[in-house]
């Protein structure tokens, strides 16, 4: 039986390419830069590079956003301040919120019934924010983000730190929701945890990292938790 449940932030309960569109875009107006679907792009996958580098340990917290600006920055030929041009991307990120289907109705039909863990890998006050504009914080019973454990998704100190605050809470009775293979489920699975991996766009699966189980909608999750046993 399932009595808790952690879930991810970005993609899975927030549309985070919405949020970093309009946060980027603002961010371009700002500077006088140019902006485009080319430029997203590039400054996208430069973003998410830094990242999938943080869960590897390759790079420190702090760095990510530099590097990411100096990605795109250097390829427009821009000499602009890149810490000063990434704190104003963060505080209009902070502010901006686009729920994916089904998460709102999802996080009232969960709330009461399991103990609501959300598990997150971003930027302490960016989520603070972002969690705050968007009224769901009173549905959660619990908010970690790896910044402030000291560990991130998908190390196991990131989950110890989780439970060593959940006095009670079994490993065996939890759950790990998310999108992301390589953090979310693989940390989730590394930990003793049953995973479910949010999969709206049918990525292609890996042979090396397996969630227990699958969804394409949110909605799909209640009925998958009344049939685990």
């Amino acid at each position: 039986m399932i009595t808790t449940i952690f879930l991810d932030l970005d993609d899975t309960l927030f549309s985070f390419q919405q949020a970093e569109q309009v946060a980027l875009e603002e961010t371009m107006r700002h500077y006088t830069l140019p902006y485009s679907d080319e430029i997203l792009a590039l400054y996208s996958a430069g973003n998410d590079a830094q990242w999938k580098l943080l869960e590897q340990g390759k790079v420190q917290r702090s760095e990510i956003g530099y590097r990411r600006f100096d990605l795109l920055l250097t390829h427009l030929g821009s000499d602009l301040d890149r810490e000063e041009v990434n704190h104003y991307y963060m505080e209009r990120l902070s502010s901006r919120h686009f729920f994916l289907p089904g998460a709102e109705e999802l996080l009232s039909a969960l709330h009461g019934r399991y103990t609501l863990c959300l598990a997150s890998n971003g930027t302490g006050w960016v989520q603070e924010g972002r969690l705050k504009n968007s009224g769901i914080l009173p549905l959660l019973d619990r908010v970690f983000i790896s910044e402030y454990l000291g560990a991130n998704k998908p190390q196991l100190g990131f989950f110890d730190a989780c439970f060593a605050s959940l006095p009670g809470v079994k490993r065996s009775e939890s759950l790990m929701l998310g999108d992301s293979l390589t953090s979310d489920i693989r940390g989730g699975s590394n930990t003793g945890l049953r995973t479910v991996w949010f999969n709206p766009h049918g990525k292609e699966p890996r042979p090396d990292i397996r969630p227990s189980y699958t969804i394409h909608a949110l909605s799909e999750l209640l009925p998958l938790l009344a049939s685990i046993q």
